[in-house]
């Protein structure tokens, strides 16, 4: 189950990434919000689809798909590559891994009471 909303999800994005027009944004931070919140939500769902991950490999090839999007972008007219979309994608990446630190952490220490 939790694999393929994963997957929905990753095409999800893939999608949004790529298509012509960009998602609106009334403010300049909205972008970044939008790449943050999708890489964080992204990186839970891959914990509970695929949990025996390595902490780097999640972070790895999830950070690698933003890095792909934004390659993609840059050969679109009416699209642009930008940094700052690579360091929202790492802050959601980033945030999604410490959250899923915490409840491992937070799980093992309650097995060893």
């Amino acid at each position: 189950m939790f694999k393929l909303l994963f997957f929905l999800m990753l095409l999800l994005a893939l999608y949004l990434g790529m298509r012509p027009t960009p998602a609106p944004a009334t403010y300049h931070w909205q972008s970044d919000l939008y790449h943050a919140v999708g890489l964080f939500a992204l990186t839970l769902v891959s914990y509970l689809a695929f949990p025996r991950w390595y902490w780097w490999l999640r972070g790895l090839l999830l950070f690698g798909v933003g890095v792909l999007i934004e390659y993609v972008q840059s050969f679109h007219p009416m699209r642009v590559a930008d940094w700052n979309d690579l360091y929202a994608n790492g802050a959601g990446i980033v945030a999604g891994l410490v959250l899923i630190g915490g409840y491992g952490y937070l799980c093992r220490r309650r097995l060893h009471r």
